[in-house]
């Protein structure tokens, strides 16, 4: 509290003199002015103008200075300080919920993350675009490093497409189910599988699910868990991306052991390739 008044004393106290110093500018450009007219090249006509017009700019911008350059300086920087402080609360909740991170998803990404990873499960309703494009790099993960790769589709038979297509999809129902019969079918079975080694097939799984969840999931070597909470949707916007890392923290998590279950349930669909 005393600090405060102290400060704003010597607020008071800088305008105060400040004023005082332009009035006594003013006043010596005005005797100036009188002196250089009476006496035209009187040497103290010339030095009450010129010292005048000094002071008077002088203290002009220093009120100038105190009244707003500083107050908006000190605005700006209560702003960023503000701003900060909400920042480090975010992360200290965000580090309480077991996440690592928030970010925009992008396919460029996932790729990666997989390319680092020796063990990826992948939950999604048909992914097309990122197997058409990774489908050969999927392929090369397998036979050259050994990686083992599940994913768990969409049936494109399910009973929940038609609802699916209302919220998530660009397509009507049969271009849905066609597209995720080209994922498995195309992409999967004759791109990857059907060109691996016969002692590296059994590293690539997919299963099939009816009642898929609305969210698409990735968990990496049992260490990093990516969510991804809504599936594409005709209003398209950037796609936000929750990352849990540290097996300990993915193992509490009941989103991990939601997609143990699916991974479970999802047993008897798995597709034979044969």
């Amino acid at each position: 509290m005393d600090n405060e008044k102290n400060k704003n004393c010597h607020f008071l106290l800088i305008i105060f003199f400040a004023i005082l110093a332009f009035l006594i500018g003013v006043f010596l450009i005005i005797v100036g002015y009188f002196l250089n007219k009476d006496i035209p090249g009187n040497i103290w006509a010339f030095l009450a103008l010129n010292l005048g017009a000094l002071v008077s700019m002088g203290s002009a911008y220093t009120l100038l200075s105190e009244l707003i350059l500083k107050k908006d300086f000190a605005k700006q920087l209560r702003a960023s300080i503000d701003q900060n402080l909400e920042q480090t609360e975010l992360n200290k909740s965000i580090l309480k919920l077991g996440l690592h991170s928030i970010r925009q998803f992008e396919r460029s990404d996932l790729w990666q993350r997989i390319e680092k990873s020796d063990s990826v499960v992948m939950v999604a309703m048909r992914n097309n675009s990122f197997f058409k494009t990774y489908c050969n790099d999927l392929l090369n993960k397998i036979r050259n490093d050994n990686a083992k790769l599940t994913f768990i589709l969409l049936d494109p038979d399910s009973s929940v497409i038609p609802s699916l297509v209302k919220k998530f999809s660009d397509l009507d129902e049969s271009g849905l189910r066609e597209t995720i019969r080209a994922t498995i079918n195309i992409f999967i079975r004759d791109n990857i599988y059907k060109k691996l080694p016969a002692d590296k097939r059994n590293n690539l799984i997919v299963r099939k699910f009816d009642e898929m969840p609305v969210y698409s999931a990735y968990i990496f070597d049992n260490e990093e868990l990516w969510y991804i909470p809504f599936h594409y949707r005709h209003d398209y916007k950037p796609i936000p991306m929750f990352i849990l890392k540290g097996r300990e923290i993915i193992k509490k998590s009941q989103l991990f052991k939601d997609l143990l279950e699916l991974q479970s349930d999802s047993l008897s669909t798995e597709e034979k390739f044969e």
